[in-house]
C-alpha cells in the first residue's frame, strides 16, 4: 500500500513540495532517540517525498531554499508531526 502525501507550495520559491501525511512507527521512533540537532534533518529527510518531482538530494535543497520557503516547509512537517502525536494521544 503507498503512503498518502500533500502536495504543498512554498510561498517565495513557489516550488512543489510533495510530502507524506503521517509518520511511520519507525520513523517516530528514530526522531525521539535523534539528537536534537540532527531530529530536524531526519525529519526533513523521512516526510519530505519530492521537490518539484525530483527526489534527489531532498535535504541539500531544502537547506538550500529562501528560509522563509524553508520555514513553511516545516511548519507543514510540524503539522504531520503533531498530528502524528494527536491520533496516538486520542486512542489512549
Amino acid at each position: 500500500m503507498e503512503r498518502e502525501t500533500r502536495e504543498i507550495i512554498t510561498p517565495i520559491g513557489k516550488q512543489k513540495v510533495v510530502i507524506f501525511t503521517y509518520l511511520l512507527g519507525g520513523e517516530k521512533k528514530s526522531f525521539i532517540y535523534a539528537e536534537p540537532e540532527k531530529a530536524q534533518d531526519m525529519i526533513i529527510e523521512k516526510v519530505v517525498v519530492s521537490i518539484d518531482g525530483n527526489s534527489d538530494n531532498i535535504l541539500e535543497r531544502v537547506n538550500n531554499m529562501h528560509g522563509k520557503d524553508y520555514d513553511f516547509i516545516f511548519q507543514e512537517i510540524s503539522k504531520v508531526i503533531e498530528d502524528s502525536t494527536f491520533v496516538e494521544k486520542k486512542k489512549k
